[in-house]
């Protein structure tokens, strides 16, 4: 926002100097309430010209920032706040002006786009049959809040226990967006609890000539699940 002139400054600290009140001299120069105690403020203390500069962070290059951030992408403000010696807020605004946002960063160094590609192909060989894609997830009871508030200079901290806690897990094929046959449970899934899901519960359920599509996840290449399929 740019600054108002020391023109229309110095008329409102003599407004107000010469009886006016602060209420009238907002509503004549149309100006916030905060702004006229702010003039009054800055005139006691012979401040009363426009600041010049609106911070450090006109001294942040834009394209010295953008080349390192090409370069770091996982850098942070705060680090980026130390490597460029301005304000964590300036860092910030820069990078929005840049059109830098925050992103994924990590995926798997095991994706492989040829396997990828010809997964693709053969899933389009099975056009006409169902398609159902089976996986699971879980979540650990350690969950906690990692920041909070205390007076500038206090630290704070909350002591959570380290050992390893309870897992909620949930098993479930999908189709057309549609879950099918979700399963919760307490503990891990492994190869037993995928098995006993994919025969005692999943499998009943489908229709003939059904095509389940599993990840690569250890615990579900076991031969047992290979002799569990349903004819047709």
């Amino acid at each position: 926002m740019k600054a108002y002139a020391l023109d229309l400054r110095k008329r409102v600290v003599q407004f107000v100097q010469n009886g006016g009140t602060k209420a009238e001299a907002a509503r004549r120069f149309d100006l916030a309430r905060s702004s006229v105690y702010r003039y009054l403020a800055a005139a006691q203390q012979g401040a009363l010209p426009p600041k010049t500069s609106w911070g450090s962070w006109r001294k942040l290059d834009p394209e010295e920032l953008s080349a390192h951030v090409k370069k770091h992408p996982d850098a942070t403000l705060l680090e980026l706040q130390s490597i460029f010696g301005v304000s964590h807020n300036a860092v910030w605004v820069r990078l929005r002006q840049l059109g830098f946002t925050l992103k994924k960063l990590i995926k798997y160094r095991e994706r492989n786009e040829v396997q990828r590609w010809l997964f693709r192909r053969e899933l389009e060989t099975l056009a006409g049959r169902p398609v159902y894609y089976l996986d699971e997830c879980g979540v650990d009871h350690r969950l906690y809040r990692e920041y909070g508030r205390a007076p500038r200079g206090e630290r704070i901290y909350e002591a959570v226990a380290g050992k390893r806690r309870e897992r909620t897990s949930v098993i479930a094929a999908s189709r057309n967006n549609k879950l099918v046959a979700p399963r919760v449970l307490q503990g891990s899934c492994n190869t037993e609890v995928v098995d006993a899901y994919f025969a005692q519960v999943l499998l009943p359920l489908l229709p003939p000539g059904s095509v389940i599509v599993l990840d690569n996840a250890r615990f579900h290449q076991s031969p047992a699940r290979r002799r569990k399929r349903r004819p047709g």
